[in-house]
């Protein structure tokens, strides 16, 4: 995604849709670089990750019919805290669905069930400016 020749999802009008992709029996991995990408997407404390995510993100997109469940897991590919939140709508301060932020230097998990059709953005993001990193991305949907 990083390499130049592609749009980089860095702002909520530039979120990538996985849904095909993620609709295989083994998901979608795709893999990417928050380093110089912007804070769109943040939350409140506590109510996604337990912590205020501002750091520069990505963001993905899925939609989901009533039922299916959407599994994503980021795992960065060097050392640094990777946040992943799985919100709707894409904005500055959206709904939580789920979230993680439970590893220093691992991989983080989020799944969500949806109860009606639904648009859920997934965010690769980082717990404060100042973390970014590369990372892949697996995203499922069941």
């Amino acid at each position: 995604i990083d390499g130049g020749t592609t749009t980089v999802p860095d702002t909520c009008a530039q979120a990538q849709n996985l849904t095909a992709a993620a609709t295989a029996p083994s998901g979608t991995t795709v893999t990417g670089n928050t380093t110089g990408a912007a804070d769109d997407v943040s939350s409140p404390t506590g109510t996604c990750t337990g912590y205020v995510p501002d750091g520069p993100d990505h963001v993905y997109m899925v939609t989901l019919n009533a039922g299916q469940m959407v599994t994503a897991t980021a795992t960065p590919t060097t050392s640094w805290d990777i946040s992943l939140e799985l919100v709707t709508p894409c904005s500055t301060s959206p709904a939580c669905l789920a979230g993680s932020d439970a590893s220093i230097s691992g991989a983080e998990s989020a799944s969500y069930t949806a109860t009606a059709a639904t648009t859920v953005y997934v965010v690769v993001d980082g717990y404060n400016p100042g973390v970014a990193g590369p990372y892949s991305l697996l995203v499922r949907i069941q």
